[in-house]
C-alpha cells in the first residue's frame, strides 16, 4: 500500500465507527484507531478531516494517564496537519505540548526529538532566536546521552535542524512563515 493509496480508508473509517459506537468495549483501541485514521487522511491530503479525528484521539489520550506516551505521536500529527493548513502558530503550540509531555513521560535526556521538532515549528513562525536555542539544547542533550556527534549518527530529525542553524548565521533573518516545505 502506497502513502496516497486510499484502499485502506473504508476499513479504518468502519473501525472508527465501531470504536465510537462501543467506547467501553474497545477502550484500549479507540485512540489508536482514530490516530491511524487521522494519519491516513493526512496522507491523502484531507487535512480538515484529519484534524477532527486527531483532536478526538488527543482528547482521549490527554484524559488517560496510561495513554500519555501515545499522545506524543498524536500531537506531532496535529502539528503537521496545522502546518499543512497554514496555521503555523497552532503547529508550534502542538509541538510545544508534545515536548512538555515528552519531558514528563521520558525525562529531558530522551526528549531531544520532541525538542528539535518544536524548534523547527518555532523557526516556521519566525521565532529564530528561540528556535536556535531550543535546537542547540536538543543537540547538546543528544550529544551527552550518546557521546556521538549528531551529524554522524543518522537521526531522522537532522534535516530539520539545518534551517534553524541558518537562522543564526551572519545574514539578517528573513521571516520563514509559510516558506518551509512541510
Amino acid at each position: 500500500m502506497a502513502p496516497g493509496d486510499p484502499s485502506h480508508l473504508p476499513l479504518l473509517e468502519h473501525a472508527a465507527k465501531l470504536v465510537r459506537e462501543r467506547p467501553h468495549e474497545m477502550r484500549s483501541y479507540r485512540d489508536a484507531v482514530l490516530m491511524s485514521l487521522g494519519q491516513s487522511y493526512t496522507a491523502l491530503k484531507r487535512y480538515r478531516e484529519a484534524e477532527g479525528v486527531l483532536l478526538e484521539a488527543a482528547a482521549i489520550e490527554r484524559n488517560n494517564a496510561g495513554l500519555r506516551a501515545r499522545l506524543l505521536e498524536t500531537l506531532d500529527s496535529l502539528g503537521r496537519v496545522s502546518r499543512f493548513l497554514g496555521r503555523l502558530d497552532e503547529d508550534e503550540r502542538y509541538h510545544y505540548e508534545a515536548y512538555q509531555v515528552s519531558l514528563q513521560e521520558v525525562g529531558p535526556n530522551l526528549s531531544s526529538f520532541a525538542r528539535a521538532t518544536w524548534a523547527y515549528a518555532l523557526a516556521n513562525t519566525g521565532k529564530f532566536e528561540q528556535a536556535a536555542r531550543e535546537s542547540e539544547g536538543a543537540l547538546e542533550t543528544h550529544r551527552k546521552r550518546t557521546q556521538r556527534p549528531v551529524f554522524n549518527c543518522g537521526l531522522p530529525w537532522q534535516p530539520r535542524l539545518i534551517p534553524i542553524f541558518a537562522a543564526e548565521s551572519s545574514l539578517p533573518p528573513r521571516p520563514m512563515r509559510g516558506r518551509l516545505p512541510p
